[in-house]
């Protein structure tokens, strides 16, 4: 069981290191997106290493804490699903491949608006 956990969690892990960099270079401003891919692959590496850390035997790894070693990235899953519908979609992808010209103009919009004001 142990195995195919880590299996799993590994396949997430790469697809996640290799397509998140790949939606946010194209989301971004030309030259923002070599800041933006590294700094997106940063947090995601340093995140596993906080991971690994917190299940050493002294932090979260025992048996009386072992549940929250579990439970906190199940929180986490189901904060990232609630916000998922909210990020925007892809200018370039909406209006080559759906032809969808209005919804490329307000996805560019919106994201012009969210890199001036945050």
């Amino acid at each position: 069981m142990l195995f195919i956990g880590r299996t799993i969690n590994g396949f997430a892990l790469g697809w996640g290191l290799g397509l998140a960099p790949t939606y946010i270079m194209e989301m971004c401003l030309p030259h923002q997106k070599g800041t933006a891919a590294m700094a997106s692959t940063i947090a995601q590496s340093a995140a596993l290493v906080v991971c690994h850390v917190c299940g050493f035997e002294e932090l979260l790894g025992n048996r009386e804490r072992w549940l929250y070693l579990i439970g906190l990235p199940l929180i986490l899953l189901c904060l990232q699903l609630i916000l998922l519908p909210l990020c925007p979609q892809n200018p370039r992808y909406l209006l080559m491949k759906r032809n969808d010209e209005p919804g490329a103009i307000r996805g560019d919009t919106l994201l012009l608006f969210l890199l001036l004001h945050y």
